[in-house]
């Protein structure tokens, strides 16, 4: 027998003697949470141990319709192996006969005084429309006195924490949107208020991304740091993020940075997952791949004062966390710090099993005690018919600072109506590396900001699981247009509780740089950053900023320090800007062949200015052989998507000048980068090698208002609003939905 399994079957046997033998050879329990004055801790039972049938995938965590009938809170007392076991849910869960009808216990989270438990739970046999929902639920430690404290209606409420005796944070699907990649309804942070009565206000969302955001926790400086799953076009990773308990301040907190890929501790998706506060101002957190099995892997303490350095492993080296083809004999999750004989260790769940590679892994997790250096695992409780694991402990704590809170301007621009916020950026040239262009590529060269809104993908969709053509994109729609100033700043008044994302344009409209990360701000919120993406080492130069009536400057107010020309009190109305235009056109609708109802696509364009040489008949004498109308075919490679879409986004049609290379005419990298601009404009745009460009017999750039001094095409005339919504489409990664209107 392998030493894993060897080792798993003793634990097995431990378990069935009921840990008398564990009783006489392990610590006494007093030694443990000595110094706290507790030795309870509550956990999840789930019956799931041994088969295949926990999810292999660690995106899928937070995912409501993936659970266990029959999973419970369990409290232990003391945290021994020979402690009692207390089975605090099992009369909401497993009051059926039918087991299929069970409900479930999960996401435990202790009050501050140690005396309340907070968890969200599926009672057996609760349908709404059919469904069984998670609610959030209260009670005290022994399991008495349950009260219900959301009351979902068509969706699902999840992961509590208690931000103070009063506000609870939880994660919800309330707004039945579709996330990025798997097509699952996403679950985002809300937030609750409870009065002196004890009754809950109306649930406020806090964050707005377009993947899932769960596991939140409220770190001791009244933020809620959480795990975020980052998929806006290529990046598919989940870091950790933070946010104050108003929704303020937004933004990555780790885990993010392309380093990581550099150092061999993590892969490209760089996954961080329920992540706790250490006492030394650390941060504790499973590490694993995004399809790690059994939503397992490493244990890692970070410092989140160095944003760019690996974190430290404590858990064996064989633990996966950069590879999901890597064999292991012990996976690990839900990290929780306790006290052990006065010193800070780590509760964590354990399954030592073989998984990964070609290993068809079972699993079994267990709770143990580690150090934080690592260190030979110390069992607290085994079940070789379930597995155990988010372990928290039932103690007395510290309740965080709350000025963030209690200093919050957001309640009042509510009630007074306020539907914007605005950002602030010192500098759009001060970045990191992310691996888009940057230095003297960009130097002098940002002229405008053009703001994106995310469109969900609604529940229900009957073909919304397809895709929208060649592009890593989803849907996004224009909100609009802001001006950057000489010195590099700039400073937009945008839509409030709305996901969107920046991108830096040249002097042509045309894209420099893509933010790929969805962004907010809340009603009222002035939000300020150092650069776009911009380093990390300089985040603490935001408290230097000081904002004055018109511009923005650093304080002390002395020479050597710049002064910006962007402030919130002259930013800019991105909805109002002379760019923006009625009728934008809509980039996910395919061209209805039927008469007159082909307006508002990109086909359209093309019918109304260009089939007179590039249609069916004439293209291979004076459209250089190139077709764009339409011939209603959807036979093509991604399942309705027509003739002209995949004559411009795939197949490498444009063939360089010097014959050598081709290309496809128009890329989800960008107009800049893509051949159908090149030949709007007559010249080659986003590239050096000008033997690329192949100049045509006809000057296109004829067919847009230029002006009369410099020549230049003005892409913002109302006159070029058929080459901005171009331009648009390929910035937006040449979305396309594909599928037929109305079937």
């Amino acid at each position: 027998m392998k030493p894993s399994n060897l080792k798993w079957a003793l634990r097995s046997i431990v378990s069935l003697l009921g840990g008398l033998f564990l009783a006489s050879c392990l610590e006494p329990a007093d030694q443990i949470l000595e110094s706290s004055g507790s030795g309870r801790i509550v956990f999840v039972k789930d019956p799931s141990a041994g088969g295949m049938n926990m999810n292999r995938d660690v995106a899928m965590a937070a995912n409501p319709d993936e659970f266990h009938p029959g999973t419970d809170l369990m409290l232990l007392s003391p945290i021994s192996p020979s402690g009692n076991l207390t089975n605090l849910t099992a009369q909401w869960t497993r009051s059926r006969d039918n087991q299929s009808e069970w409900g479930a216990a999960q996401d435990p989270e202790a009050s501050y005084d140690g005396n309340r438990i907070l968890f969200s739970m599926r009672k057996a046999g609760a349908r709404d429309n059919g469904h069984p929902r998670f609610t959030i639920y209260e009670m005290n430690a022994d399991g008495s006195n349950l009260v219900q404290l959301t009351f979902p209606k068509g969706w699902d409420d999840m992961d509590p924490a208690y931000i103070d005796d009063n506000h609870i944070v939880f994660a919800s699907t309330k707004n039945q949107i579709l996330d990025e990649y798997e097509r699952r309804i996403v679950p985002q942070l809300f937030v609750v208020e409870r009065d002196a009565a004890g009754k809950l206000s109306e649930p406020r969302q806090i964050t707005f991304n377009q993947s899932h955001d769960q596991n939140p926790f409220v770190h001791s400086s009244g933020k809620i740091y959480y795990t975020r799953w980052d998929h806006l076009g290529g990046p598919n990773k989940m870091p950790l993020f933070s946010v104050n308990p108003d929704g303020t301040g937004q933004f990555v907190l780790y885990g993010a940075d392309e380093t990581f890929s550099t150092q061999g501790m993590t892969s490209g998706s760089r996954t961080f997952m329920e992540a706790r506060e250490l006492k030394d101002g650390g941060i504790v957190a499973s590490i694993m791949e995004r399809t790690s099995d059994f939503e397992g892997g490493a244990i890692c303490v970070i410092d989140i004062s160095k944003f760019s350095s690996a974190p430290k492993i404590i858990t064996p080296s064989t633990s996966p966390y950069t590879t999901t083809q890597k064999r292991s004999d012990a996976i690990f999750k839900t990290p929780y710090p306790i006290m052990d004989g006065g010193e800070e260790k780590i509760l964590v769940a354990e399954s030592s099993h073989e998984t990964g590679g070609d290993v068809d892994g079972v699993v079994n997790y267990d709770l143990f005690i580690i150090g934080k250096d690592g260190g030979t695992p110390r069992l607290v409780h085994a079940d070789a018919n379930a597995n155990d694991y988010d372990p928290v402990v039932l103690a007395p704590h510290a309740l965080p600072n709350m000025d963030i809170l209690n200093k919050s301007l957001v309640p009042r621009a509510i009630n007074d109506g306020v539907k914007t916020g605005t950002f602030f950026d010192a500098n759009v040239y001060s970045r990191q590396n992310d691996g888009q262009t940057r230095g003297a590529d960009l130097d002098g060269k940002v002229k405008y900001v053009r703001v994106l809104g995310a469109v969900g993908t609604p529940s229900g969709c009957n073909f919304c699981s397809q895709t929208l053509g060649n592009t890593e994109f989803e849907r996004q729609h224009v909100i609009g247009y802001g001006d950057v100033r000489a010195d590099g700043s700039f400073s937009i008044e945008v839509p409030a509780n709305t996901p969107m994302h920046v991108q830096t344009l040249d002097e042509d409209g045309l894209m420099l740089v893509n933010q790929l990360q969805w962004i907010n701000v809340m009603p009222g919120e002035q939000r300020m950053c150092t650069g776009c993406h911009g380093p990390r080492d300089h985040d603490g130069d935001i408290n230097l900023l000081k904002i004055n009536n018109d511009t923005v400057k650093f304080a002390p107010d002395t020479p050597q320090l710049q002064e910006f020309m962007s402030g919130f009190y002259n930013s800019q109305k991105v909805g109002e800007h002379p760019s923006v235009r009625a009728g934008i056109l809509n980039f996910q609708t395919l061209r209805d062949t039927t008469a007159g109802a082909n307006t508002g696509s990109i086909q359209s364009i093309f019918d109304n200015r260009c089939n007179s040489c590039h249609g069916a008949a004439d293209a291979g004498t004076k459209g250089g052989g190139l077709v764009l109308e339409a011939n209603g075919d959807t036979t093509f490679i991604n399942h309705g998507t027509t003739n002209v879409y995949e004559n411009l986004t795939s197949g490498n049609h444009y063939a360089s000048a010097d014959g050598k290379s081709s290309t496809n005419y128009a890329t989800d990298n960008g107009a800049r980068q893509s051949p159908l601009a090149w030949v709007m404009f007559n010249r080659q745009l986003g590239r050096t090698n000008e033997k690329t460009f192949r100049t045509p017999t006809y000057d296109h750039s004829g067919l847009w208002q230029k002006d009369a001094a410099t020549g230049k095409i003005q892409v913002f005339a109302e006159k070029n609003a058929d080459l901005l919504a171009l331009i648009e489409w390929m910035d937006m990664g040449v979305q396309f939905m594909n599928t037929i209107p109305n079937k």
